[in-house]
């Protein structure tokens, strides 16, 4: 038997999308989890042979992301190499990748190798692909796997953003040992799911309070996590205070409600924890909730927009008590807001923190030494995000945040005559640069613990090639929309030995290359381009 590390098994072992492959390769004993890479043919070139080990856990990654109805070349997959399944009683876990979407043929037939009822969980997506052809993959889980007890299913809602009726899940009724549920809608029929602990749901306008009688009939549920299909609209939740058996709540995908009933949160005789989204446009209505710190945990998404004059409401907690050490800022969005020393000082020293993730947002021109002027912010960044901004000046200043560990820079013009050290960087791990100027003035090879590096949208990277060849720990490349490679580029990234995961356009030049990229200690990965 060809003998691999774990290390080296969990990146290249997984089913694959080939004509050729004629062996269906399985996990070694000490690995759980099948990653979701493609194997590469290279593998078989190599003569690896099929290890017999049973697997817990299987991971894929179709071949179409976010497909469109109008495209049905979905997978050149061998279903006859689904056979290794029927005899496997360890597998317990299907899941498909977040970023995917996963056409029904290719699940049916795994699903029907597997013996029945005898996967736990599920995790899976699919477009919109009409009511009844959603009612397949509803009924075939819920006649098939009625053992499950976490069920992950999202719909991506494609243009016309229909909204899905209960009719199209109702099948999922049969899972009646579900803990965990994932759903675009809910439907009525769920009630027999009485050990539901978990539920994350979308709903739609008002419907949400219709489900509330519904949801008092599931005694065990105790983390609600509410989604709207229409964030941009109001529409009230107020009737979420009567289910008194919360622990956790969570309202950050929808638009915080302004009518009162909501926040009588003192009937959640159990509850501990809440999450929301605080617009501080509507800033009157954080007082309803901060006056509960004493009760439970707060945890705030600050999402700070323009009024139609292109005002912002004020900030002002005065006259609110509550207690800091209770409350939790995730992340803060900025649109178009200056960050002021009057608004710094005010929001530090109410809430005794700075998020540890930073977004900015639309700006003509935005200073990043404005950021670190405030204080206590060094102390607890760690992601920070500039997105559309037309001179974006002083970036250098990044370097004064030492604890950093993700970096996005999209759709910037970055302000510079002369390179950009980024030496203070040293907790970085992620960077991420799309459809911006002056990208070869960054210092890139300035951070040595780089693991990541996602370059899109750009006319080049050429000028960039000689720090990635500095950057030892560089273990992940995604490159999408390079309008300029040249054989020398393509040349200079197949050499790149540290690097374990490409990914790229798919149909792309780099597509053609494809048998250079990846090793058995490398995979590569070929995906659509979104626009």
């Amino acid at each position: 038997m060809t003998k691999l590390s774990t290390l080296q098994l969990c990146q290249i072992l997984s089913y694959v999308e080939y004509f050729d492959l004629k062996h269906f390769l399985q996990i070694n004993h000490k690995c759980q989890h099948i990653c979701n890479h493609l194997i590469q043919v290279q593998c078989l070139e190599r003569n690896l042979t099929s290890v017999n080990i049973p697997i817990h856990s299987l991971y894929l990654t179709p071949s179409i992301l976010n497909g469109d109805s109008a495209n049905d070349e979905f997978t050149t997959f061998d279903y006859k190499q689904l056979t290794q399944l029927s005899n496997n009683s360890t597998l317990k876990a299907l899941c498909f990748s977040y970023n995917a979407t996963t056409e029904y043929h290719l699940l049916s037939n795994i699903i029907r190798q597997l013996p029945a009822h005898s996967l736990t969980k599920i995790d899976l997506g699919t477009y919109d692909i009409g009511e009844e052809n959603i009612i397949k993959y509803a009924t075939l889980i819920g006649t098939t796997q009625t053992s499950l007890k976490s069920l992950t299913f999202w719909k991506d809602p494609g243009k016309n953003e229909r909204f899905s009726g209960p009719r199209e899940v109702e099948m999922f009724s049969n899972l009646v040992e579900c803990e965990n549920l994932r759903c675009f809608v809910w439907s009525p029929s769920f009630v027999s799911m009485q050990k539901l602990s978990a539920l994350n749901i979308f709903y739609h306008l008002d419907t949400f309070n219709d489900s509330v009688n519904d949801l008092k009939k599931l005694p065990n549920l105790c983390s609600l996590i509410l989604r709207s299909t229409t964030i941009s609209q109001f529409s009230s939740i107020h009737r979420v205070s009567e289910l008194s058996q919360l622990t956790y709540l969570n309202i950050t995908g929808t638009q915080i409600v302004k009518d009162p009933g909501v926040f009588s949160l003192d009937k959640c005789t159990n509850l501990k924890h809440i999450s929301f989204y605080y617009i501080d446009s509507i800033s009157e209505e954080i007082f309803n909730i901060l006056k509960y710190s004493s009760k439970f945990y707060i945890q705030l998404q600050l999402y700070s927009v323009p009024l139609e004059n292109q005002q912002f409401a004020p900030f002002n907690l005065t006259g609110i008590q509550f207690d800091p050490k209770r409350i939790f800022i995730l992340h803060m969005t900025m649109i178009q807001r200056k960050i002021k020393s009057r608004f710094a000082k005010a929001l530090f020293n109410r809430f005794q923190q700075w998020p540890p993730n930073l977004y900015f947002k639309g700006y003509l021109t935005f200073d990043v030494t404005d950021i670190h002027k405030c204080i206590g912010i060094s102390d607890s960044l760690v992601r920070l995000e500039f997105h559309f901004i037309q001179q974006l000046l002083n970036l250098k200043s990044v370097n004064s945040f030492s604890y950093l560990t993700s970096l996005s820079i999209r759709h910037c013009r970055i302000k510079t005559e002369e390179p950009i050290p980024l030496n203070g960087l040293i907790s970085l791990k992620r960077l991420y640069i799309s459809d911006c100027d002056n990208v070869q003035l960054l210092s890139i090879s300035d951070i040595t613990g780089l693991t990541s590096f996602t370059l899109k949208d750009q006319t080049c990277f050429t000028p960039l090639l000689p720090h990635l060849i500095e950057l030892t720990n560089l273990k992940q490349i995604v490159l999408s929309n390079i309008r300029i490679v040249t054989d020398n580029d393509i040349e200079f990234l197949i050499l790149l030995d540290n690097i374990r995961h490409y990914t790229f356009d798919e149909n792309s030049v780099f597509q053609e290359k494809e048998k250079y990229f990846a090793t058995p200690t490398r995979t590569v990965s070929f995906v659509t381009r979104q626009d």
